[in-house]
């Protein structure tokens, strides 16, 4: 005989939460809270109408995973086409995010968030800004959904350690691919 499941009134909130970052352009996003019973929660990540009806129109056509363990940084990298709305789904991970749009008065302005499966927080990030990820658990996973396909040809990297940036990261000595390690600093 199977488990009878309790009946829980839903937590979910009707509508998302929508913040400006101190970098113009980019916004945090807080999605509703999940709908919880015995089971666990479950929420959207993503549902298009609730996002348009706060003004991001932006069509998202590609979704790329990482899975990383604790300490790995990916990035800093960017591009000239694609928006992106960034999450973590499971654990934590601190995300940096780089103004590098040449035509900006806040080129080279930083900030980060801690992103995390308990915070839902989704940040969403113009194009010409870098974007770098560390995840903070012995396992992180993020998702980042992106209005243009990922093109090498369009993509620029910034050194994680720029001393002209001067962003701060929780560990001094993260682990890296040798792509990334090798991001020249401007």
């Amino acid at each position: 005989m199977a488990k009878s499941i309790p009946t829980v009134t839903p937590t979910a909130a009707p509508s998302l939460g929508i913040a400006q970052s101190t970098l113009e352009g980019v916004f945090t996003v807080t999605p509703p809270r999940p709908f919880e019973d015995a089971r666990g929660p479950l929420a959207a990540v993503y549902k298009r109408l609730p996002y348009q009806e706060l003004g991001i129109n932006h069509e998202f056509i590609q979704d790329k995973v990482s899975v990383s363990g604790i300490y790995v940084l990916r990035g800093l990298r960017g591009d000239a086409q694609s928006w992106k709305l960034v999450s973590c789904l499971y654990v934590r991970s601190y995300l940096v995010v780089v103004n590098w749009d040449q035509d900006s008065d806040q080129r080279g302005v930083w900030e980060s968030f801690v992103i995390s499966d308990q915070n839902r927080t989704q940040v969403l990030i113009p194009p010409k800004f870098a974007v770098g990820t560390l995840a903070l658990s012995d396992q992180a996973v993020t998702l980042e959904k992106r209005s243009a396909v990922q093109s090498r040809e369009d993509e620029f990297g910034i050194s994680w350690n720029d001393p002209s940036l001067d962003i701060w990261w929780p560990v001094a000595s993260p682990t890296m691919s040798q792509e990334d390690q090798s991001l020249s600093k401007d």
